[in-house]
């Protein structure tokens, strides 16, 4: 039986008003270059596996104080690299990539549509939520920004366990609060390898939010809207019948 549904939270609650890849594609569509929407999808799942605590990160985390200039540099090295460039090109352009961001990026949140009515028939159902990120700080004054604080039982920030996902910490973490077990738990977010790599680590079942619809087969259940969320639970957990 399904007790307990805990939720990534950015790209998955809360997404930004323009996406990030979107604004970087500004940036190379000014240097010319012929990114396919091929391109685009295998840079966005270099992205989630890089973030997702992978030996490149964790390099440059060694290497460049993170969020730091030169950190944001070689993360648009890397990221050019992703999108087809070669090393000598995106060497070369990592400061233009690294400044355009700097520049033209702008944090914004909305939330998904159909994010509202979903969580609220969940808790109806009696379900126990809560939000595992792999945000370095608090960010609970976001959630309740974006009117969703009286949905969840608890909030977790990875980074006040010094664990990230996909690292199990996080998500015993989360099974602890939420009084469940990891067969009675689902785990939903939008990076299948902090995410569902992450959840299947502890035993839970994990359901990936494939909005930009980056994967082909990525080995689990998936869903492209909230809308579509609760028919997906009804089938496979009986949820509301």
């Amino acid at each position: 039986m399904l007790r307990a549904v805990i939720f990534d939270f950015d790209g998955t609650l809360r997404l930004n008003q323009r996406e990030p890849a979107d604004t970087f594609a500004g940036f190379l569509a000014e240097i010319g270059w012929p990114a396919s929407q091929e391109d685009r999808r295998r840079a966005a799942r270099w992205e989630q596996y890089y973030w997702a605590q992978s030996p490149e990160l964790l390099a440059d985390i060694a290497r460049y104080e993170f969020g730091s200039q030169d950190f944001w540099k070689n993360y648009a090295r890397r990221r050019l690299t992703a999108y087809g460039l070669g090393r000598p090109l995106a060497a070369e352009l990592a400061d233009l990539a690294s400044e355009f961001m700097a520049a033209s990026y702008e944090y914004a949140s909305r939330l998904p549509a159909g994010v509202t009515e979903t969580l609220q028939t969940l808790r109806n159902a009696g379900l126990t939520l809560g939000i595992l990120s792999n945000r370095r700080q608090d960010y609970s004054q976001e959630v309740a920004d974006l009117g969703l604080a009286d949905f969840f039982q608890f909030i977790i920030a990875a980074g006040d366990l010094q664990h990230w996902k996909p690292d199990p910490q996080p998500f015993h973490e989360a099974l602890r609060l939420a009084e469940a077990q990891p067969q009675e738990s689902l785990y939903i977010g939008d990076n299948y390898f902090a995410d569902v790599v992450g959840a299947r680590r502890v035993g839970m079942e994990a359901i990936l939010f494939d909005r930009r619809r980056l994967y082909d087969d990525p080995g689990c259940p998936v869903f492209y809207a909230f809308p579509d969320l609760l028919p997906l639970l009804r089938r496979k957990y009986g949820l509301g019948t």
